[in-house]
């Protein structure tokens, strides 16, 4: 609720939560940035647009600064009288002004800054009136409103955008460029990006977007959009310079909306042909959510709701998932995480074309070893010496165990080492860890999976009626999908039937043990 700009989320009867949450704000924006804050209030009048709180050096003459307008709120203009007040309002264009009246009637003592040319009046949109700021500014500066505070004029967006450029001395930290709708970091492309749609000018903007090239800046706090962190002035001036010309060239995206299909079509191909494979037959689609968002293919192409049998094509979409986790947990996806200049095409190539074709013979093989080990059983279930048949011992059946949910392996993005909502595939290295632990745990109790110590021979585990070893199933890793086409059937001779391994008897190699 407190996160909806526009309020429209609301209770019958106030929530106690709700108010605690409302106190922590204004919260720290980063641990870096000690002197900057997130104001939270979000307002519908400025379309939700952030709004942030930079505290002065001294406390003893505070000088604050409030960047745009938040929602008007009693409760933090309380927090703000108590750092010392705001002296300094600077609104960075028309759209997020939002308040800045009323704020003016807590603070009379606080000057608003703001560009002439976006200053308008009750009468035109957005209807605020706006001819009451103190200070209007004129032409392209830039200008230096307080020590360590420079106003750089960056139209494009608006015909009046400013940007606000704090030095390290001002934030206790990095340099921090407050640029409203001017820039930021776009979720869809994954690059900085001015967001085209609701620009006046993009040609404007793209000029406006080298300005910043050389401010000593590190971080990108936008009004809109993604913050995002450079990791030094070289990757600062790159960047820019590289968002700029894309920008200029392509500002809605398209190019990058073409590349993601193309990366689609190319994983999906492989895909269809890997499943032609004799021992690699599916079911189930590739459940792409959105195609118009390219955060999906960044996010290992929505593998989504992929459902797949259970060990005919794991190994393939180990591979797929495993790069496109790694990529993930190296990023972290934290809104500070600035994305490479990898080419899209040359990611689908090293994931669909190398890693399948090393991932289908893995499957084959392992399907393979698997039927090896299944006649294996059947021999040992079938001993022909009567006399060797006494020493085994037989183990009475027991009820399987059910799993307590169906989605016992999902946990958090953290837990799962992926992100997404995407179902952890185990991967080979993951089930030799387990066998391992297994092993391990049976030599500390003493125990073992042999039938019987005086046995030369070793006997498979059937206390859960499967006529089938941990070891195998640890081994290969076999999961149940609960249906009867998949699943794994063994002929054992203890109940002269067929035994299936459903849903219930076998979720994952952990409810065997």
């Amino acid at each position: 609720m407190i996160s909806c700009p526009t309020g429209s989320i609301r209770t019958e009867q106030p929530l106690r939560k709700t108010r605690e949450v409302l106190d922590a704000f204004p919260i720290p924006v980063h641990k870096h940035l000690p002197h900057v804050f997130h104001l939270g209030y979000h307002s519908p009048k400025s379309f939700g647009a952030a709004s942030y709180f930079l505290t002065g050096k001294e406390k003893a003459r505070p000088f604050n600064v409030m960047y745009d307008s938040p929602r008007y709120s009693s409760r933090l203009a309380k927090v703000l009288e108590s750092a010392g007040g705001v002296q300094l309002m600077v609104l960075s264009h028309k759209d997020d002004v939002a308040d800045h009246a009323r704020w003016k009637e807590r603070f009379p003592a606080m000057t608003r800054v703001m560009h002439k040319q976006d200053v308008r009046g009750p009468l035109s949109w957005p209807y605020i009136d706006m001819t009451d700021v103190e200070m209007q500014l004129e032409g392209e500066g830039p200008w230096c409103v307080a020590e360590g505070l420079k106003v750089v004029y960056t139209p494009g967006h608006s015909s009046g955008s400013i940007t606000l450029i704090a030095d390290g001395a001002q934030t206790g930290g990095d340099g921090v460029a407050f640029t409203g709708d001017h820039l930021a970091l776009s979720g869809r492309l994954g690059r900085l990006d001015g967001f085209a749609r609701y620009s006046e000018d993009t040609e404007l903007q793209a000029d406006s977007m080298l300005k910043l090239v050389a401010e000593d800046v590190l971080w990108i706090l936008p009004g809109h959009g993604r913050r995002t962190r450079f990791e030094n002035s070289d990757g600062r001036k790159k960047q820019l310079q590289q968002a700029a010309e894309q920008y200029r060239n392509d500002p809605r995206g398209q190019s990058d909306f073409q590349d993601f299909l193309q990366v689609r079509l190319a994983l999906a191909n492989e895909y269809k042909e890997a499943v032609k494979h004799q021992r690699l037959r599916a079911s189930g689609s590739w459940d792409i959510q959105d195609p118009t968002l390219r955060q999906e293919s960044r996010r290992g192409l929505g593998l989504g709701r992929i459902k797949l049998r259970q060990n005919n094509t794991r190994a393939y979409l180990a591979a797929v998932v495993n790069e496109q986790s790694r990529q993930r947990r190296e990023a972290n996806w934290a809104p500070s995480f600035q994305l490479d200049d990898v080419k899209l095409a040359e990611t689908a190539q090293r994931i669909s074309k190398n890693d399948a074709e090393y991932s289908i013979q893995r499957a084959q093989r392992d399907h393979e070893d698997v039927c090896k080990e299944l006649v294996m059983c059947k021999k040992l279930a079938e001993p022909e010496d009567p006399a060797e048949d006494e020493l085994l011992v037989e183990q009475p059946e027991q009820e399987p165990i059910p799993p307590t949910s169906d989605d016992s392996d999902v946990g958090s993005p953290q837990q799962r080492g992926e992100g997404f909502g995407m179902k952890r595939v185990p991967s080979v290295a993951l089930v030799d860890r387990e066998e391992e632990k297994c092993d391990e745990d049976d030599d500390e109790d003493g125990t073992s999976s042999v039938a019987s110590a005086a046995s030369s021979v070793r006997q498979p585990d059937k206390t859960k009626g499967f006529g089938l070893s941990k070891e195998i199933l640890h081994d290969h890793g076999l999961r149940a999908t609960g249906r009867k086409d998949d699943a794994v059937c063994e002929s054992n001779s203890r109940l002269d039937s067929r035994r299936t391994m459903s849903h219930t008897d076998l979720t994952n190699v952990k409810s065997l043990r």
